[in-house]
């Protein structure tokens, strides 16, 4: 059985968390298994940009809910990532939460699982909401499947349709899974990074042989991205110096 963590941004339960608890109902109609965390229950405090998850640790130091959320979502298969729209974005709540994950765009436990990004409003800001969990996801080293999303005049329950695409990747190897180009760029840029500025990266990228891959894991790749990609990584790592300040 497949395992899905939903992260609900709101700190009220309404809308958004109806809307989690319908897609809850078609994923297990189809034995996976969904827990949904309400970042209302818990506490997050602000990142305060210290840097010892990403230097030292890999977790941060403050004593609050972040290692008890985080820990769920990296024993998921799948995530959902879910919020309100708030002035154009998501909550503070769920931006707390995501700004103590800056370790993870180093050093990822997250790679290879498929997201799918939420968002409900009472007028706009749907599109902007899912762009950004979305690129969340994706310095995850996550893959993007799908976005749902519900306006006060669409509050049509989910349909299985909506969810297919992250069903299917929940079900299916990453080899099957195609990085755009985009993703692979992206890719090139985290990789030199690790391996010219960060020690601690590069021990953990080299560890699972990132250093020679073109993405994270085999991946249905074309050949014109392969060689695009390949040659923008030489290009960017003849130009970036050694630099490991920690």
């Amino acid at each position: 059985m497949r395992y899905v963590v939903a992260v609900n941004g709101s700190p009220r339960k309404a809308t958004t968390e109806k809307l989690l608890d319908e897609i809850a109902e078609i994923l297990e109609s189809q034995q996976i298994q969904m827990t949904t965390i309400n970042l209302g229950d818990y506490q997050v405090d602000d990142c305060i940009g210290c840097e010892v998850c990403i230097r030292k640790t890999g977790r941060c130091y403050q004593k609050d809910d972040t290692q008890v959320i985080l820990s769920q979502l990296e024993a998921a298969d799948g995530v959902i990532l879910a919020s309100p729209v708030y002035v154009m974005n998501i909550t503070g709540r769920l931006k707390n939460l995501i700004d103590k994950t800056a370790s993870w765009v180093h050093r990822s436990p997250m790679v290879g699982k498929p997201m799918l990004s939420v968002a409900t409003t009472a007028g706009a800001g749907l599109k902007e909401v899912h762009v950004y969990l979305e690129k969340v996801g994706l310095q995850w080293g996550m893959h993007p499947t799908g976005k749902i999303g519900r306006s006060a005049m669409n509050q049509d329950p989910p349909s299985q349709a909506e969810i297919s695409k992250f069903v299917w990747h929940l079900m299916n190897p990453t080899s099957l899974y195609t990085p755009s180009l985009q993703q692979l760029i992206q890719y090139q840029v985290q990789k030199v990074m690790a391996l010219k500025v960060s020690a601690i990266d590069r021990e953990y990228w080299v560890k699972r042989g990132w250093d020679k891959e073109l993405y994270y894991y085999p991946a249905n790749i074309s050949l014109i991205n392969r060689i695009i990609s390949g040659i923008f990584y030489k290009f960017l790592y003849s130009r970036i110096n050694p630099v490991n300040p920690y």
